[in-house]
């Protein structure tokens, strides 16, 4: 039987709305301490997108893919950024050359800002679409609040933000969906469609959306022999969505003959004639203590690509979702320009204890997503976090650097708290009461850790 908890869990029960208040007010402080600190204007990013926003400024039209290293992708990010842009160069500060330059990329990193806040606003209404409610709900939302992926990634000039909101978006309308009567369905289709297009248009990877739709329109509606709204429905998604997002491809293919081109090492991923390296990649270990290694002031030199712990996919993918792996806290990790983040003064503790208590939270979620298999409202997560996966890897493995990044399903988020709690709910339904403490003080602690690592990353 559900363990009812200690004093602080029934006294979060309630005061759910109080608790929500100070989290939103916490998460806003801290991405405003990360702004502030941010050591570039630009953020913390892994590639520099910010010329294909100052290109379209300039020039007033896009930039042709091969103008800039990140100029081959989809334009809604760049046509967003544009407009940020634009109203940073209305408050020039002193005049100077630098300021004139660097002014607007502020404004621009208010999008992310704006993304950040949006990828939140979905957890949370994925939580309780879920009906996760009072100590789960408060555990689950603080835990998207500082999950250090999105903190880190809600200042920095970058698409992946961008369509990691728009996929959340997607997700919540088509899960929606799934479950939903016959006169409400039109309008979750219409949405999907809307935030699928826009998905494709900002980043290839948003092509993920139109795949993971279609087979829910199937399950939806074969099983009780409604071809005829499963075509209505398919159709009217496929149009809206292909309306908004086909350009770029259809203009990739008239001009490169590849739908998906791409620059540099991306062009490898995105070919449609891949070669596998397989042998690049580690997929049999994780490697712990070789990771904090890595983070602390003993460990190796050298860009993080270089160093065998980074080839090791599960220990990369964990270390980039819950810390920063060192890319920005330690010189020298950086791809393009080696020393473009200073070293940061953070205790190895901090990120060595959240990484150590963070495989918890990764237990928790398998256990949820095993628990759930079969349960037609979590389907839409489900399929979307196999799909995801699958297509993920296969381009990680396409390409010799630089392809394992947790940023790029960050968008996986809302099915992470989701799987998380579902275990936490199934495995405090099992034990006795005082193992069931212990894992929600084991979670807590984590929390704990994670905000006050976030704000020494912030400051430091």
């Amino acid at each position: 039987m559900t363990s009812q908890g200690g004093i602080l869990r029934r006294w979060i029960r309630s005061h759910v709305p109080h608790c929500l208040g100070v989290l939103i007010a916490v998460a806003f402080v801290f991405r405003l301490v990360l702004a502030i600190d941010s050591p570039r204007p630009w953020g913390y990013v892994w590639d520099r997108y910010d010329p294909g926003i100052r290109l379209l400024y300039e020039n007033g039209t896009l930039p042709e893919s091969p103008d800039c290293w990140q100029c081959y992708h989809p334009p809604v990010f760049y046509y967003a950024g544009a407009s940020f842009y634009w109203l940073g160069s209305q408050f020039p500060g002193d005049g100077s050359a630098r300021s004139r330059a660097v002014r607007p990329l502020y404004f621009v990193g208010l999008l992310s800002l704006i993304c950040s806040a949006v990828v939140l606003l979905y957890c949370y209404r994925f939580l309780r679409f879920y009906k996760f409610q009072g100590d789960y709900l408060i555990l689950g939302f603080a835990t998207a609040g500082i999950f250090p992926c999105l903190f880190i990634s809600s200042w920095g000039i970058e698409a992946d933000i961008v369509l990691t909101a728009l996929m959340c978006g997607f997700a919540y309308e088509i899960a929606k969906y799934s479950i939903s009567g016959e006169e409400a369905a039109t309008r979750e289709v219409v949405l999907a469609g809307i935030l699928a297009g826009l998905a494709m248009a900002t980043k290839y990877n948003g092509i993920l959306a139109i795949v993971t739709a279609l087979p829910l329109f199937a399950l939806k509606h074969i099983p009780g022999r409604q071809l005829k709204r499963l075509a209505r429905d398919a159709s009217m998604f496929l149009a809206i969505a292909l309306a908004l997002g086909s350009w770029k491809y259809i203009d990739n293919y008239v001009k490169y003959d590849n739908p998906l081109f791409a620059n540099g090492s991306a062009a490898a991923g995105f070919s449609l004639s891949k070669k596998y390296h397989w042998q690049l990649y580690d997929f049999s270990s994780f490697r712990l203590g070789e990771l904090i290694h890595l983070m602390s002031d003993e460990g190796p030199d050298g860009r993080l690509q270089q160093l065998p712990t980074y080839r090791s996919v599960w220990t990369t993918l964990h270390a980039l979702a819950w810390s920063d792996m060192s890319f920005f806290s330690r010189e020298g990790r950086h791809g393009l320009a080696p020393n473009i983040y200073p070293r940061k003064s953070i205790p190895i503790w901090m990120p060595a204890s959240v990484l150590g208590m963070a495989l918890l939270p990764n237990a928790l979620a398998l256990i949820g997503s095993v628990v759930t298999f079969r349960r037609r409202s979590v389907r839409p997560l489900l399929l979307l976090t196999v799909l995801t996966f699958v297509v993920y890897i296969q381009w990680v493995v396409s390409q010799r650097a630089w392809a394992l990044k947790s940023k790029y399903i960050l968008f996986l988020l809302p099915a992470y708290l989701v799987y998380m709690l579902f275990g936490l709910r199934w495995v405090e339904e099992r034990v006795p009461a005082v193992m069931g403490k212990a894992l929600w003080a084991a979670m807590t602690l984590l929390l704990l850790a994670t905000y006050l690592y976030m704000f020494q990353f912030s400051i430091g």
